[in-house]
């Protein structure tokens, strides 16, 4: 009994004491958070495409129609959308 209490460690969690043996390996649980980190670039990226192609469609229009108002609000969308898929693309590799 005396070397299960000389091996028990106290850990402070959420306001909660924990109590373990052994030592603490946090691999499992920063995994997950970096899986999570990774669906959320994803998503960023893929909406990113979407708009780009949605704006690309706003500025072909545009052009048909001979709208310069299209023209610039498509060029911004296709802008902004690529920002957000080459952003996400940049953030991932650094992080």
């Amino acid at each position: 009994m005396s070397m299960f209490l000389t091996n028990l460690k106290q850990f402070y969690l959420f306001g909660i004491y924990l109590y373990g043996t052994g030592s603490l390996d946090s691999s499992k649980a920063v995994q997950g958070l970096t899986d999570i980190k990774n669906v959320l670039i994803t998503i960023v990226a893929v909406i990113g495409a979407i708009i780009v192609v949605k704006n690309l469609m706003d500025f072909a229009a545009g052009i048909q129609d001979r709208d310069s108002s299209s023209i610039s609000s498509g060029i911004r969308g296709m802008v902004a959308g690529g920002l957000m898929a080459a952003g996400s693309v940049i953030v991932g590799m650094f992080t």
